[in-house]
């Protein structure tokens, strides 16, 4: 998507309506990851996903011969093009070394004969080691017509942990105006920049933070 508004990122949850979310168990409930699925479990003895607390935890294993790819996925109901969507998730990190190694949550847009267009979604930082929100405004492109949601991980070592939960889907809050101020959304509380434009864009992505402050 060539459109600056398709990479944003919020450190903090901020007070909007909240909509239906599309994925199932996103938060672990019960100490479950059903209906979650992961290809690559077959690639190597250790379990690489595992849910506990109400959380998921990632972790890694060198000798599993996909551990460059590994994915937790669940599929999308049909999704509208018209549509703005908000990807959500909460993801702590316990990762000594994150040189070389990568977790990313995004919507693979699948395409006629199943072949993929696009993955788009965020990067978590893995040198934070606390709570951090992260939210990603997804438009769906009109040539897809199958969309599912990738937790990909990669290059993790064993003694790396990523703890993600809260894992949402869902579409996204209209803006709306505030009485007695003519800026629409001036203090960003709907996790887009909408009506906000930018003269320089050309035409590149460009990724903008909005934060609680």
């Amino acid at each position: 998507m060539k459109f600056w508004l398709c990479t944003i990122f919020a450190v903090l949850s901020l007070g909007v309506p909240a909509s239906e979310n599309l994925l199932k168990n996103g938060d672990c409930a019960g100490n479950n990851l059903l209906p979650w699925q992961s290809p690559q479990r077959t690639g190597g003895a250790k379990n690489l996903h595992s849910a506990a607390d109400g959380k998921l935890t990632v972790t890694g294993d060198p000798a599993n011969k996909y551990n460059s790819f590994v994915t937790l996925t669940q599929d999308l109901p049909a999704l509208n093009p018209q549509e703005k969507y908000l990807l959500s998730a909460r993801v702590r990190a316990g990762i000594a070394n994150p040189k070389g190694k990568a977790m990313r949550i995004s919507i693979r847009e699948i395409g006629a004969g199943d072949k993929t267009l696009a993955y788009s979604g965020f990067t978590v930082d893995l040198g934070d080691k606390t709570w951090r929100n992260y939210h990603f405004l997804f438009i769906p492109r009109k040539d897809a017509e199958k969309f599912a949601v990738y937790l990909i991980s990669s290059n993790l070592e064993t003694g790396d942990t990523i703890e993600v939960d809260d894992i949402e889907f869902s579409v996204a809050p209209g803006i709306k105006p505030k009485t007695g101020n003519a800026v629409v959304n001036g203090d960003f509380e709907y996790f887009q920049l909408d009506p906000w434009g930018c003269s320089q864009q050309d035409g590149v992505n460009r990724v903008h933070t909005i934060s609680g402050d």
